[in-house]
């Protein structure tokens, strides 16, 4: 499990930096801007994608932050929890 939220976090944090230096690039550097008739729209999206990568970001760093501290209590506890009826 912690595999496939660590693979999710990279993922986001990778659209994330593309969002940055999309944005970057858009607003400081109008040589990279393409000529678009909606730059604004294109912003907007950039910052939708921005965003949501930042609150996805946020959600997988605190579910790894809680799987960590709940191995840590079992491993401190010595108990090895095992699913009920097994």
């Amino acid at each position: 499990m912690n595999n496939l939220l660590r693979a999710s976090l990279f993922h986001y944090k990778a659209k994330e930096a593309e969002a940055v230096a999309v944005l970057e690039t858009y607003c400081n550097k109008g040589v990279g801007v393409p000529d678009h008739s909606n730059l604004v729209g294109e912003v907007n999206e950039w910052i939708k994608t921005l965003s949501e990568s930042q609150d996805a970001i946020t959600v997988l760093e605190r579910l790894l932050n809680q799987a960590a501290q709940q191995v840590q209590e079992v491993q401190q506890s010595g108990n090895i929890q095992t699913p009920e009826g097994g």
